[in-house]
């Protein structure tokens, strides 16, 4: 696959109302992963993350398996910035597309390995909200733990590296 191919990215609520899209370049699909980057066209300020500069890169994995999903930022300079897991169901992939619902709580993981869980009050009000399943719970629980354990006692730009390879082609090439 050529790094030109794009990507649709759907993030849903969990009443399938769409609550953001954006595009990516595919770098990798296999039928139980996608992997994507992409470039913030435009700075935002994001509630956890502060500002994000516009040429921020993401690279970013969905996997068809876990109930999250990673995004790795690096700054304009390539300096790594944070990584950010999304919990969610587990995602509908195709070439062209990832769509998935978003279960509200995410987890930001620091340059320094501080791990910090997001959005956790919105889980609980959305949890209510939409009734999610007992079961569901307990996924989110357990997603939340899984990730915690996948970054136990590892260096946050290492943990990169054990999902992306080597990534910093993309990194001089754009």
């Amino acid at each position: 696959m050529t790094l030109e191919h794009k990507v649709r990215v759907i993030s849903r609520k969990f009443d399938l109302r769409i609550c953001k899209e954006w595009s990516c370049s595919k770098i990798f699909i296999h039928p139980t992963q996608l992997m994507c980057y992409g470039y913030f066209e435009k700075p935002i300020n994001h509630k956890s993350l502060g500002k994000i500069s516009s040429g921020t890169l993401s690279l970013e994995s969905f996997w068809a398996d876990r109930f999250f999903n990673l995004s790795a930022f690096f700054d304009t300079c390539g300096k790594f910035r944070n990584l950010y897991f999304n919990i969610c169901l587990p995602p509908k992939i195709s070439p062209s597309l990832v769509d998935f619902i978003d279960l509200d709580v995410d987890l930001i993981v620091w340059p320094d390995g501080l791990i910090e869980i997001v959005d956790f009050d919105e889980f609980r009000i959305n949890s209510t909200r939409f009734s999610y399943p007992p079961e569901l719970e307990i996924k989110v629980y357990a997603a939340i733990l899984e990730v915690a354990a996948l970054l136990k006692n590892t260096d946050p730009i290492e943990f990169v590296r054990s999902v992306f390879g080597e990534f910093d082609g993309i990194l001089k090439n754009s």
